[in-house]
Order: C-alpha cells, then structure tokens, then sequence
C-alpha cells in the first residue's frame, strides 16, 4: 500500500500530504484488525505492522514541518502488538489535527472569493477574454511538461499539481496571483535545470504572468508601461538574458 512511488506523489504542502496519510489509513487499519474493535480487547495483524511502521515514518517526517501539530513522537515498545495500538492512537490524533485543519482552509478560502466576488476585500479583474487564454495556456503548459522527455519525474509531477491548482482557481475577480507568480521561480530552475528545452514552457508562462500582471497593475492603477514581474532575472541566476523585455 505505501510505495516509493506513493510517498513521492504526495504534495509537498505538508497538510495535503498529511491529508492523503489519512485517507489512506482507515482502510489500513481495518485491514489488520484481527477481531474486536476496542480496547482492551483488540487483536492486531502483525503481518500489517511494517505498513503501520511505514504510515508512522511518514507521517512523523511531515509533522515535523508543521508547528502547529505538537506532539511527541512514540515511544516504542518490544511488542509489536502494543506499537501498532500507539500508533493507531497516533494516527486518531493525526487524522484529528487534519480535518481540523482542512476545515479552516475551507473557511478560508471561501471567505476569500466571497469577499472577491463581493469586492469587500481587494481584488483584480479578469476579463472572459483573459481567462480563457489562460486557461489554453495551462492545457498548452500541461502537454508540454507531460510530453518533455528532459524533465525529472518528481519535478515533472510537482508542475502538473501546481497547474491543476492554478486552473482551479481562475475566475473573473481574484484576490490575488500568488499562484501565477509562483510559476516564475519554476520557470527559472526550468531554464537552469533543462535548457533550451525549456523555451516553449517559459514562454507560456511568461504569457500567464503578463495577463496577471496587467490586470494587477490596472487593478492598483500602475502606468500601462510597468513591466511585470522577468523570469530568469533574480539575483544570482544567472539567466537575465532570459527574461522579459519591458
């Protein structure tokens, strides 16, 4: 159940990750519950125990980079029986802390877009026209990635969930373009890592961050003449040739 391969398809936003951890687990630990479903008179499988050892590894590895999650780690026992109930009692902490948490970006995020759609909170303007361009643009970026024989599985897999994020929360009004100017810095180590193989994606990101960029600046009422934010021009990248003309 847990693989290499499923530990690397996790987001790298810590709570999303621990979220998939949770997802996974009821089935996991109905599947080694020999009999009895509560204390003290339940019997584990413990042909199951490295794949609870392995959800505890893993979940222990993301907390640490969550400090809102304050909880010790388990302090293990020489019976296999015992570590798989402190590790279910772990897990019903985790599984706790997480919906918790979903919850409130839930919240979060819709008194966000209410207050967009409302213009009681700041926000930007996207005309129909622009959204749809940068809709195919996404479609154009996700093609290119997906067919790109140079790119690095795990980066490539990163790409994609940033794009199907990013098209998920295009709308008329926005409150922001984090997300977009987000792509910038992939943009950059896109150049620094694959080359000249990375010109057609560049170039469709550099198109996504110009129509953000002119709905921001008419938004705070720049001049028409501001340039937006340049890819490969940071310091120390040592791409500048790279970026964006004003």
């Amino acid at each position: 159940m847990i693989d290499d391969a499923w530990i690397e398809s996790l987001p790298e936003d810590p709570w999303l990750a621990l979220s998939q951890c949770v997802e996974i687990w009821p089935a996991l630990r109905k599947s080694a519950i020999l009999h009895g479903g509560a204390q003290p008179v339940r019997e584990w499988n413990t042909d199951r125990y490295d794949d609870f050892i392995q959800i505890y590894a893993v979940c222990t590895t993301i907390t640490r980079n969550i400090g809102e999650i304050i909880t010790g780690e388990i302090e293990f026992a020489a019976s296999a029986q015992a570590n798989m109930e402190k590790i279910d009692k772990y897990m019903e902490f985790i599984s706790a802390a997480v919906q918790r948490k979903m919850t409130d970006i839930r919240v979060m995020e819709i008194r966000r877009r209410t207050g967009a759609l409302l213009r009681t909170a700041p926000g930007y303007t996207l005309t129909e026209g622009d959204i749809e361009r940068a809709q195919n643009i996404i479609n154009e970026l996700r093609g290119l990635i997906a067919a790109s024989d140079s790119l690095e599985e795990r980066f490539r897999q990163r790409l994609l969930r940033k794009l199907e994020s990013l098209q998920s929360e295009l709308h008329k009004r926005m409150s922001d373009f984090d997300r977009v100017y987000g792509m910038i810095a992939d943009a950059s180590v896109l150049m620094r890592k694959i080359g000249e193989d990375a010109k057609p994606i560049v170039e469709r990101i550099r198109e996504l961050v110009g129509i953000a960029w002119r709905s921001q600046a008419q938004g705070e009422e720049l001049s028409s003449d501001t340039p937006p934010p340049q890819i490969g021009t940071g310091a120390g990248t040592g791409a500048g040739e790279a970026g964006t003309s004003p």
